[in-house]
């Protein structure tokens, strides 16, 4: 999992060692299929946004966004 990360006692060559390292996964997942079911089951339709607070999610429907 933490492969990728090279630490050393410098604490900002540490701090730019993680910001390339999630960058780079950032980009890799540019490139994933989106999984349209992972979005839940609000219809597009549904203007109201709405907070899971046991995951502290915020849901922005489609139709907010739009």
């Amino acid at each position: 999992m933490y492969t990728e990360y090279v630490f050393n006692a410098s604490y900002i060559n540490n701090v730019l060692e993680m910001q390339r390292v999630k960058a780079r996964e950032d980009f890799r997942t540019l490139r994933e299929v989106v999984d349209h079911r992972s979005w839940g089951d609000l219809p597009p339709t549904v203007v109201n946004a709405f907070y899971e607070p046991s995951t502290n999610a915020l849901s922005f429907p489609a139709a907010i966004l739009h």
